[in-house]
């Protein structure tokens, strides 16, 4: 990775696709210096200063970074089988192979949405230069209520603060900021079709983190829940899948943004099914036909209300951005290339789904001033696919070509996305 602090280095020949919406520029240079963006256009108008580093990108499609709006850098679904010697120090080297895996597919920014405190140990390595990652805004622990959704994650220190009441919800809000946490993510919803927060305690965690300059993702998956935090004014709904007209209308009108997780949620139920068919094949399906069965239940239904959730916040100018949410071993960390191509499968095109997850993403977490198109003054987060994603959007899943904040990232096998527990590895 380059660190000369005013390295300049022009990326000549690319077709740019900004992130803005707007049509691309062929044969494009991009002119970087240090951490930021120096200039952009076509190359028969750009002069290329005479100290820059030329990248021949012809052939090439340059692109922002990609910001991934929904990530668990760890969590215990990482670890099947719990570790020898520290669970702690074992929990920061899953966080740190996930963040070097994403960056290495081409996210350069991630909002965590909970990992307990180890995402601020993460974020704060990655500012120090220890490690290299994505750029992290982080939301430390989550807040749900006593018994809730996020409570039961507790084994490595990384459940949520189970509180009650508006004195209560206040206090893990100033117990999240005291940390250092950039967000707060407060969780509503579980499996079932009752809210797990007040309508009072979801206005009062808005009102707080806000004063407290302080944005609120909102883990809410049902109509009840998403209505009431439209209500309290959250900035983001979570996962979203039922939302009706009304609910819309209240999210547009508060300018409430969807991270909808669609792969996930489509992903959760073919691998649950995947599995019900290896667990039938060996005779061992009674052993988990209970939770299996309860899964496939919940999953069928959340499919079934999903596309015209979908439908509704389209007709309405209403934000998508793009989140993984992924917290499964068995599946590999950096897979936004896949909510991606999730999103063109449910109504954006492709375009679109590359906004969400680039300048979208930003506007979100509030730093689209700062990143998330290639424009001019912005931070030098660049990733280059072989082929063109506006014709074929699985193209975002083959990053050759990785820049964040003006260095460049060299790409390592040891770092593929993969799985965190390899079947043709020894383990212990």
């Amino acid at each position: 990775m380059t660190k000369f602090k005013d390295q300049k280095f022009a990326i000549v020949g690319a077709v740019v696709i900004d992130g803005t919406g707007n049509s691309p520029l062929k044969d494009g240079v991009v002119i970087t210096e240090g951490k930021k963006i120096l200039q952009v256009g076509p190359k028969s108008s750009v002069n290329i200063p005479p100290k820059a580093e030329v990248i021949d990108a012809k052939g090439k499609f340059l692109l922002p970074g990609l910001v991934d709006c929904h990530v668990h850098v760890f969590h215990s679904g990482f670890v099947p089988v719990p570790p020898k010697g520290s669970k702690l120090a074992y929990a920061g080297v899953i966080a740190m192979n996930n963040l070097r895996s994403a960056l290495q597919s081409g996210v350069t920014t991630v909002r965590d949405l909970t990992s307990g405190h180890i995402n601020l140990a993460m974020r704060t390595a990655i500012k120090r230069g220890i490690m290299i990652g994505p750029r992290c805004l982080v939301a430390g622990r989550g807040i749900c209520m006593t018994g809730g959704h996020g409570s039961s994650s507790n084994i490595f220190g990384t459940g949520a603060h189970e509180v009650d009441g508006p004195i209560g919800v206040r206090k893990a809000i100033r117990e999240e900021a005291k940390a250092g946490a950039d967000l707060i993510k407060i969780l509503t919803s579980s499996r079932s079709k009752n809210p797990e927060f007040t309508q009072e305690e979801l206005n009062v965690a808005v009102e707080e983190a806000h004063r407290l300059g302080m944005r609120v993702a909102a883990h809410a998956g049902n109509y009840i829940t998403t209505r009431m935090v439209s209500k309290a004014g959250v900035d983001t709904i979570e996962h979203g899948i039922a939302i009706d007209e009304e609910t819309a209308d209240i999210m547009e009108e508060k300018d409430i943004t969807l991270v909808p997780t669609i792969w996930v949620l489509n992903d959760i139920r073919e691998k649950t099914k995947e599995r019900k068919e290896k667990y039938v094949q060996i005779g061992e399906y009674v052993l988990h036909k209970e939770k299996m069965e309860e899964t496939l239940a919940v999953y069928d239904i959340i499919l079934e209300q999903l596309p015209r959730t979908m439908e509704i916040v389209k007709d309405r100018d209403i934000r998508i951005a793009a989140g993984t949410d992924n917290v499964r071993w068995y599946v590999p960390f950096a897979m936004l290339h896949e909510e991606i191509r999730y999103l063109t499968e449910y109504g954006l095109s492709n375009m679109e789904a590359i906004e969400a997850a680039t300048r979208v993403g930003a506007e979100a977490l509030g730093k689209e001033d700062e990143f998330g198109t290639i424009e001019r003054g912005k931070y030098a987060d660049l990733i280059m696919v072989d082929r063109d994603p506006l014709q074929d959007i699985t193209a975002l899943g083959e990053a050759t070509w990785v820049m964040k904040e003006g260095d460049i990232i060299q790409l390592y096998p040891e770092w593929k996305r993969r799985p965190i527990i390899d079947p043709q590895r020894r383990s212990s």
